[in-house]
């Protein structure tokens, strides 16, 4: 083959004409060698490709090559250059009619396809381009070229490797062969083959390398393109789109865009809007990210982001995350890269907008007042260039005027504004260029489409029409400075809309800041905090919620709130080069967001400052300068600013409590100085710093941090709290008295005996005898009084029952130590490390020990009894001693101040003040947490406050101290939580709020049974109060997670709900069932309950009833049947029409009596009915929990139901018997007052005076007044 080709190269040089004999043999040596040539490389390179794949069967493929491939690969790159030489010869000269075959063309170009099939290595570009010169020359000079790509795009088609690389193919036959057809037939083949989805992802890859490489090889097809964008296939309008992005971007952005430009780029951007809304969520996606890299790239008109911004906001609230994602990415893009302002808060730029209008209006009127739009010196410069002027226009209107017209032909696509034209005319002949003025104005009047035919016009008339528009263009021209204003005008329009539209995305923004889905978090936030550096409006009150993020659940949230923060706090300015400087910036910006915090949001600061300083992002810089603000040694700082600073050293400590104790003599000489005594709230930070302090010790001899009773720090808050006692003028003492008793109890040695002094010299300043008269005492001092001895009380107990405990054990453990000094070294070290181990896993208080010793003992098989844990734990029994007998009872701390708290809270009319019977209630909950005993006593009077007392917040109040008093003695509140569910009928709103949440939190912590009473929540579904509809639906959905703790409550809430005293309505009864029934789940749970719906109906009396049990029963078969897909529609037509009916029920004439009579029932079964029903329930106990249904109440059975409880509940010895069975026996067994005959004297003795309460009521609360009824009925009946 290399010699023939060298030697009819030889030939064709000298141009010498073949003879017939020479061209029929050249002809047909040409042929034989092209077939075997072409034979020899298929045929070898397919045996190669096989023998490689052959030896790695079931083994990962190298990426070396044998020497064999080497080889073979080296020689078929010489056989392609014999190729190319050979067709870059006039073959067709050996052809009689000089035409050669397709079918000679075909042979050579299937070995290049065959290589290209199997050239899939990216490195090999030397041999692809070699290929591709060859396809190229076969389409310029042979006509290959719908072969060609007829071949080309099933390559695509069926190998997604070679996809990009045949892009790159097409373009180098077209750019270096001169294939300039080929895209278009490419583009027709595509239009033709009707890709599947397979197919459209490799002709995706293929146009989209096109089109990024050579944009406009494409913008000729565009129209065709296009089409895709209505394909069903979303890979191909995927493929649409990012060409259109390609071609925006690379071929129609600039300033010297044509008009036809400019609309085939407005068409362009019109189709990538429409998308935005596609079904597809994934072409959504790609339209926002190729939006997103046209705005980096600056391809985006001004006037169009505003629109864009608007789009792009609603798609925030997409359901797909990836949209989601994509949509706060561009609009952070567009926020980054907008040219308007540093600054977009819409009022600013409004008010620009304002004054840029009236100075425009100002100017418009100074152009108007002159003459003519001109002056005499531009008169008197035209009559000077006159004469220049009409030797110019002769030239140009009869020598030039050829040459003219071909420039003008030659820019005729050229885009001209008429207004920046004239001002172009006008300017140059201001510097007397005016051959070259009147040269530019012949080629716009030429061009601009709105005139008439100025060319047929003859010279005379060209030239004076030419002249008098010079000269109304140099005379009336407006000047640079009145368009630069509408410019100004115009751009501040458009900045406007787009400050407004950023303006209603920031809240849809700050929505996705808590989204389950972790990239909504993150992108939310980061946008946010751009929108915080541009002042946008809302973005700063968006940024403090976004705080909260520091508690996602994901930690790319967690991490990603850190570093927005870090940017727009700590590297507020990183230009400066003294980290003196940094700092100084860093604290002033950090005191500033603490100052803006709203409640509740510092603790999520707290968080992240302890991720700052992990992070070592915090260093010693910043905090010499904080303690430089709190001290007030640095300048320009106010007593706010070095209480903040104080804030910030506190939150940073809880990471090292050694930045505290390290400088505590300054915290104390400043924080509890002279300025706390007139600055409390300066006293009760001070305290909160001192809380920061840790006693954790890893060391099991060392104590833990705690300081004498005569330290300076404990004088200094007695000081303040006893001078400012009986400061009536100081708010915030309250707040500080809390603070500074929780200091004093986290760092004294002996707490108790400060706050024996502090009360001792309250009481005397206070003046509160119990001899001394309501006009006598300050009902603000008293209620202050009464909020310390509350305070007070409760960290007593929790002082002895954590802090004293825990030192006890530590002592133990050490006497223990002491005692094994003897032993070997290394069993030392073993057991001190046993012992810290002890310590670690001890319980953290009394109470928890003495609990766990109630639930630890076990019966083994052998009957003796073993114990799990710690054997009997005299300590804690010694903490439950002391808690129950020396603290509010017997010899105790606050004793001596009980008889106030009860006075106050017995007497009404004697102290007549809502904030001194609040304080006094909180007072005698807290006092009673402490002893068992004491809350006995005190039980039912706390109990009266809640039901008898007339103001709100104390009935509140006094259900979160019922709830904690039950976290801690469930046995003494138990005989009363009747009253406690009575709360939820209560007039006030923020009652049953209160009494919803108390009892949603008991329940959920089985801290109390749950009786039939739950029926009373349930009703709260339909409450007038939308928070607590919220907040029963919640506790209800989270019971139903709980096994079948929701299905076993069922009889008792439909014994309820029917019962016909309830008086509920229709309406409200179907929302509240309809709500419950959602909830249950298990279809075995669901037939159950139709199963007792059914049972019902003969006991059912009242039509009410007939429609309620119809209505549940339908309900729950429905709601079963519509999980079936092939009963779904018939069910929900059913639902309709049931709907439908019950909105009828009041205008039908009949009633349901009438229309459906109930069943008659015989005279002997009625008696049989009422001797089975007044019989033991011995069938009753046979039946499971989960089938036991109360019968329903009306007024002619209720004493007949009060029987059969008293009767059902004496024989009831199992595990499974219902919970109204339970509830029976307590009611059986329970004492008619829960007060101890012991105590009862006392409270005899109390209630003895005579009070408001007893003369509004003579009858006090009573745990079980209501059931004694039922116990006098049931004890006559055992009798008889």
């Amino acid at each position: 083959m290399e010699m023939l080709i060298v030697d009819m190269e030889s030939i064709f040089e000298r141009g010498s004409t073949l003879e017939e004999e020479n061209r029929l043999r050249l002809l047909s040596i040409t042929k034989m060698l092209a077939y075997l040539l072409s034979w020899f490389i298929c045929h070898i390179d397919e045996e190669i490709s096989k023998d490689a794949n052959d030896k790695y069967v079931g083994k990962r493929k190298k990426s070396e090559k044998s020497d064999m491939e080497e080889e073979w690969e080296s020689s078929r790159e010489k056989a392609l250059v014999y190729i190319y030489r050979l067709l870059q010869l006039p073959l067709q000269k050996l052809w009689q009619p000089p035409i050669v075959e397709d079918s000679f063309v075909t042979l050579l170009t299937k070995v290049c396809y065959k290589v290209l099939e199997q050239c899939r290595d990216s490195k090999q570009k030397h041999i692809k381009q070699t290929i591709f010169e060859i396809l190229g020359t076969a389409i310029k000079k042979y006509n290959h070229g719908i072969s060609c790509v007829v071949r080309i795009i099933q390559l695509v088609k069926l190998h997604d490797v070679l996809a990009s690389h045949i892009a790159t193919g097409v373009i180098h036959m077209i750019k270096n062969c001169g294939c300039n057809g080929l895209i278009r037939e490419v583009m027709k083949e595509i239009d033709q083959c009707e890709p599947s989805e397979t197919d459209s992802r490799n002709i995706s890859i293929f146009l989209e390398t096109i089109a990024t490489s050579e944009p406009n090889f494409i913008i000729p097809i565009l129209g065709d393109i296009m089409d895709y964008l209505a394909s069903e296939h979303y890979t191909m309008r995927n493929c649409t789109i990012n060409i259109i992005g390609a071609i925006v971007q690379k071929a129609l952005t600039g300033d010297d865009l044509t008009q036809e430009q400019k609309d085939q780029r407005d068409e362009c951007l019109n189709s990538l809007e429409e998308h935005i809304l596609d079904n597809n969520a994934y072409v959504r996606s790609k339209v926002l990210q190729v939006w997103q890299h046209l705005c980096c790239e600056g391809a985006i008109p001004l006037a169009r982001q505003g629109k864009l911004l608007a789009a792009t906001a609603l798609r925030l609230e997409d359901k797909s995350a990836n949209v989601r994602k994509q949509a706060l990415q561009l609009v952070r893009a567009l926020l980054q890269g907008n040219p308007f302002a540093a600054k977009l808060n819409k009022i600013e730029i409004s008010k620009s907008l304002e004054k840029e209008e009236v100075n425009l209006r100002k100017l418009q009127t100074e152009n108007v007042n002159k003459s003519a739009h001109g002056d005499n010196q531009r008169l008197e410069l035209w009559n000077i260039l006159l004469p220049e002027i009409r030797k110019a226009l002769k030239e140009v209107i009869n020598g030039g005027n050829r040459k003219n017209k071909k420039q003008g032909n030659e820019g005729e696509d050229e885009n001209i504004d008429p207004d920046t034209a004239f001002e172009h005319v006008r300017q140059l002949m201001l510097k007397e260029k005016i051959f070259e003025a009147v040269t530019y104005l012949w080629k716009v009047c030429v061009k601009l489409r709105q005139n008439p035919d100025i060319e047929n016009l003859s010279p005379e008339a060209k030239e004076e029409c030419l002249f008098l528009l010079l000269l109304k263009t140099f005379m009336e021209s407006e000047n640079d400075s009145n368009n630069v204003k509408k410019d100004t005008d115009k751009r501040q329009s458009v900045d406007k809309k787009f400050a407004t539209e950023l303006e209603i995305a920031i809240p849809m923004a700050e929505k996705l800041l808590f989204s389950t889905t972790a990239s909504d978090a993150v992108e939310a936030c980061t946008l946010l905090g751009t929108a915080y550096q541009f002042g946008v409006s809302g973005a700063a009150a968006a940024m403090r919620d976004a705080l909260f993020q520091v508690f996602h659940r994901d930690q790319s949230v967690r991490n990603n709130i850190a570093v927005v923060y870090k940017d727009l706090y700590l590297n507020k300015d990183e230009n400066q080069k003294s980290e003196r400087q940094k700092a100084l910036t860093c604290v002033k910006a950090l005191i500033e967001l603490l100052k803006g915090l709203q409640s509740g949001q510092s603790q999520a600061l707290t968080q992240l400052i302890l991720t700052w300083y992990n992070n070592n992002d915090i260093d010693n810089e910043v905090l010499q300068v904080l303690w430089e603000k709190f001290s007030m040694k640095s300048s320009d700082t106010d007593p706010l600013d070095s209480r903040t600073a104080l804030m910030l050293i506190t939150m940073i400590a809880q990471a090292q409590s050694s930045i505290l104790t390290g400088n505590l003599e300054v915290l104390i000489k400043v924080g509890l100085g002279s300025r706390a005594k007139t600055d409390l709230l300066l006293a009760r930070d001070t305290c909160r710093a001192l809380l920061a302090i840790k006693h954790k010790n890893d060391d099991i001899e060392k104590p833990p941090v705690r300081y004498s009773n005569d330290h300076e720090m404990f004088k200094q808050i007695l000081t303040i709290l006893i001078e400012n006692f009986t400061n009536t003028e100081e708010d915030g003492y309250v707040s500080f008295a809390t603070d500074a008793i929780n200091s004093i109890y986290h760092l004294a040695n002996q707490p108790d005996h400060l706050m024996k002094q502090l009360l001792l010299e309250a009481y005397a300043r206070g003046q509160f005898n119990n001899d001394s008269s309501q006009h006598t005492v300050s009902f603000f001092l008293l209620s202050k009084f009464l909020y310390l001895i509350g305070h007070i009380a409760i960290k007593e107990m929790v002082h002895l029952d954590t802090s004293v405990y825990k030192e006890l054990k530590r002592r133990d453990i050490i006497r223990k130590l002491k005692k094994e000094k003897n032993s070997d070294k290394n069993e030392k070290d073993s057991r001190r490390s046993r012992s810290s181990n002890i310590v670690g896993s001890t319980p953290n208080s009394a109470r928890q020990i003495l609990r766990n010793k109630e639930t630890s003992m076990i019966v083994e098989d052998n009957g003796e009894e073993a114990v799990e844990g710690a054997a009997d734990d005299a300590d804690a029994e010694f903490i439950n001693d002391t808690l129950e007998n020396h603290v509010v009872t017997g010899d105790g701390l606050l004793v001596r101040f009980v008889p106030l708290v009860l006075d106050v809270c017995q007497y009404h009319d004697k102290y007549n003040n809502e904030d001194i019977q609040a304080a006094g209630a909180l007072a005698l909950s807290k006092m009673m947490t402490v002893s068992s005993s004491f809350c006995e006593e005190s039980l039912q009077l706390l109990i009266t406050i809640l039901e008898r007392s007339p103001y709100p917040g104390i009935r509140a109040n006094v259900l979160i101290g019922i709830s904690d008093l039950t976290s801690r003695f469930p046995n003494q509140i138990e005989p009363w939580m009747k009253h406690i569910y009575g709360r939820l009928r209560d007039e006030d709103t923020n009652v049953r709020s209160t009494c919803v949440r108390v009892l949603s939190s008991l329940i959920m912590r089985e801290m109390v049974r749950v009786r039939g009473q739950i029926s009373e929540l349930a009703l709260c579904i339909v409450d007038k109060s939308t928070q607590i509809r919220q907040d029963t639906k919640q506790f209800f959905k989270a019971l139903s997670q709980k096994g079948n703790a929701l299905y076993n409550l069922m009889p008792d809430i439909l014994s309820r709900l029917t019962d016909p005293d309830l008086d509920i309505s229709e309406f409200d009864f179907q929302e509240i069932l309809k709500y419950i029934m959602d909830l249950l789940q298990k279809e075995k749970q669901v037939d159950a309950i139709i199963d007792k719906i059914c049972a019902r109906f003969k006991l059912a009396t009242t039509e009410r009833q007939w429609r309620d049990f119809a209505y549940w029963a339908l309900q729950s078969v429905i709601e079963q049947t519509k999980k079936k897909p092939n009963t779904q529609a018939a069910c929900i037509e059913l639902e309709e029409k049931i709907e439908e009916l019950l909105k009828g029920t009041e205008n039908l004439e009949q009633s349901d009596t009438e229309v459906m009579p109930p069943p008659p029932v015989p005279k002997s079964k009625k008696h049989a009915k009422r001797r089975k029903h007044r019989s033991s329930s011995e069938e009753e106990d046979d039946i499971d929990s989960d089938s036991d249904i109360a019968p329903v109440k009306t007024k002619s059975s209720k004493v007949k139901s009060r029987e059969g409880k008293s009767s059902s509940s004496s024989d009831s010895d199992t595990d499974d018997i219902s919970m109204k069975t339970v509830r029976r026996q307590s009611k059986i067994n329970t004492p008619t007052s829960a007060v101890k005959p012991s105590r009862r004297k006392h409270m005899d003795s109390v209630t003895a005076t005579p009070s408001p309460l007893s003369k509004r009521n003579k009858q006090v609360a009573t745990p079980m007044r209501t059931e004694r009824r039922s116990v006098r009925l049931s004890q006559s009946r055992t009798k008889r």
